[in-house]
């Protein structure tokens, strides 16, 4: 309800509270105190102790009955929306493949400059959570010609391969430059050998050992979309800096 006041979405909302609703650990400090002992007795102490206990054990099983009941909602509001609006989603100028780690990333600085995006995962767990947590993706395989077509690959300007198989890729380029000839493909890769093996298979490849993963290739594409050099690069101090601050907070716990 507070998060509602605050005009967060309703599957937002619901996902927070599903995270929030386990006890505290400080529970254990306020009822190990003498004048709690007196006030609710002992016996109902251990009673209320092995309680938070027990929901602070189920975290993880509650906050992922959240985010899938958050997904549902996402996914039942998306399939109301307007058609005209979906086919504007669909028409986006980015095709994020793949919505891992890098995918996020990418997806996050598209949306931090309002630029429209869509993705597809082949991966049914990683789709699922990706939709569970607010991310525009379908489910299917982009390998697959027979999807370019539903997915409006000639309204696009650009796809991003955020795991790509360099076989494939390869195999694919005649198709692709044949069928969409101002399409840019771009892939991730780790080294200077990878990079040379997908520009020899007709693609745009990035070197990405960003930390947090797909810094590098965000800023590839938002640099290729005209983006202000300065505001990419407060973009990315703004990504590590909370990627580090992560760490510091895990690393602490």
């Amino acid at each position: 309800m507070a998060s509602l006041l605050f005009r967060w979405s309703v599957p937002g909302s619901l996902q927070l509270g599903f995270l929030l609703a386990q006890g505290s650990e400080f529970a254990f400090v306020i009822l190990s105190l003498p004048a709690m002992h007196a006030m609710i007795g002992k016996e109902v102490g251990s009673i209320i102790i092995a309680a938070v206990a027990a929901s602070l054990a189920l975290t993880p099983s509650v906050a992922n009955a959240g985010r899938t009941l958050a997904g549902r909602l996402r996914a039942r509001r998306q399939a109301r929306e307007d058609q005209e609006l979906v086919r504007q989603d669909l028409a986006a100028p980015v095709l994020i493949v793949g919505m891992g780690p890098i995918g996020r990333t990418v997806a996050d600085a598209l949306t931090e400059f309002e630029i429209k995006y869509a993705g597809i995962e082949r991966d049914h767990q990683r789709f699922a959570e990706a939709n569970a947590d607010g991310y525009t993706a379908v489910f299917g395989d982009a390998a697959d010609p027979r999807i370019w077509e539903p997915m409006a690959m000639h309204e696009r300007s650009m796809v991003v391969l955020t795991a790509p198989r360099l076989e494939v890729s390869r195999s694919l380029t005649p198709l692709a430059a044949r069928s969409y000839p101002n399409l840019k493909r771009y892939a991730v890769v780790a080294d200077a050998a990878e990079r040379e093996a997908y520009a020899a298979a007709g693609l745009h490849p990035v070197i990405d050992r960003s930390v947090p993963r797909g810094i590098d290739i965000a800023a590839a594409i938002l640099r290729e979309l005209r983006i202000d050099d300065d505001a990419i690069g407060g973009w990315m101090r703004r990504q590590q800096n909370r990627a580090l601050e992560s760490y510091a907070a895990e690393a602490a716990a």
